[in-house]
C-alpha cells in the first residue's frame, strides 16, 4: 500500500529524532497566543467503541511516560477529508458563502460516488502507529476507493470555482491518518517512548465505517469547545 510505505518512510526519517529528544516542540502548546482559525471537511473515529477504547488504553500508557505532552481529545479524534481553509490568524468566517461551499462539496461528493459506484461508507482501518518531526500518527488505511475518489473530486470542483480555498497550500494529504499526539516540549523518557511506539507500530486498533463527512470551523487542533459544525453530508 502507499499509505504503508509513507508511514514507514515517516518513522525511519524520525525515530532517531524521538531517541535523542530532537523532535519539533509546538510553541503554542506552551502558551503562545493561538487565535488561528480555519475551515475543514473530517471523517469522526468515535463511530466504532473497539477503535476508541484502544486509543485510550494507548493514551493511558502513553501517560504513565509522558503526562506534559499535549494528546489529542478523543472525541476530537478524526481524519481529515480535506482543510478548505488552512487555520490562520485573524479568521472571519462572515467573509465565506456557506451555502456555496456546501454546494460545491455536495457536488463533488455526489461525483465521487456515481464514479465509484459505490453505496457503502468510506471504510478505514487503524493499524499502527508512526511519528512524524512533532507528531505521533494513527497508521490509517482506506479499505476502499471512495476516500480518494471525494478528495479528488473536491480539488476538481474548488479549482472550478471562484471560492476562497487553501486545499494542498501546506501539503496535498493522501493518507488516512490521524494525529494522536503533538510534542510541546522534551519527552523525559525518550527511550521508553520509542521502544512503547515500536511496540505499536502494527498494533491493530480496529476500524470505522464512516457514512457522513463534517464541514467545521476549527482550530490547529480541532479542540471540541473552538470548534463548530457548518453541514454535514452523508456519503453513502
Amino acid at each position: 500500500m502507499q499509505e504503508n510505505k509513507l508511514y514507514d518512510q515517516l518513522w525511519h526519517e524520525n525515530a532517531l529524532k524521538l531517541k535523542q529528544n530532537m523532535l519539533e516542540f509546538d510553541p503554542y502548546l506552551m502558551g503562545k497566543p493561538d487565535s488561528r482559525m480555519g475551515i475543514s471537511l473530517i471523517l469522526r473515529l468515535n463511530e466504532n467503541p473497539t477503535l476508541m477504547s484502544n486509543i485510550k488504553e494507548f493514551y493511558q500508557t502513553f501517560h504513565q511516560l509522558d503526562p506534559n505532552q499535549h494528546m489529542s481529545q478523543t472525541e476530537s479524534l478524526h481524519v481529515t477529508l480535506l482543510s478548505l481553509v488552512t487555520c490562520r490568524e485573524h479568521f472571519e468566517f462572515n467573509v465565506f458563502n456557506l451555502n456555496q461551499y456546501v454546494q460545491v462539496i455536495q457536488s463533488a461528493i455526489n461525483d465521487a460516488i456515481k464514479t465509484t459506484q459505490k453505496t457503502e461508507a468510506i471504510n478505514i482501518m487503524f493499524k499502527g502507529i508512526t511519528i512524524s518531526s512533532s507528531c505521533i500518527l494513527l497508521r490509517g488505511f482506506a479499505m476502499n476507493d471512495l476516500l480518494a475518489e471525494v478528495r479528488k473530486n473536491l480539488r476538481i470542483h474548488f479549482n472550478a470555482s471562484d471560492l476562497e480555498h487553501t486545499i494542498d497550500s501546506r501539503y496535498s494529504i493522501q493518507s488516512a491518518h490521524c494525529t494522536m499526539v503533538r510534542f510541546k516540549q522534551p519527552t523525559r523518557l525518550p527511550i521508553k517512548l520509542y521502544k512503547l511506539i515500536k511496540q505499536n507500530i502494527d498494533t491493530d486498533f480496529g476500524e470505522v465505517e464512516s457514512t457522513y463527512c463534517d464541514l467545521v470551523i476549527n482550530d490547529w487542533y480541532h479542540t471540541k469547545e473552538k470548534s463548530t459544525l457548518l453541514a454535514r453530508f452523508p456519503l453513502c
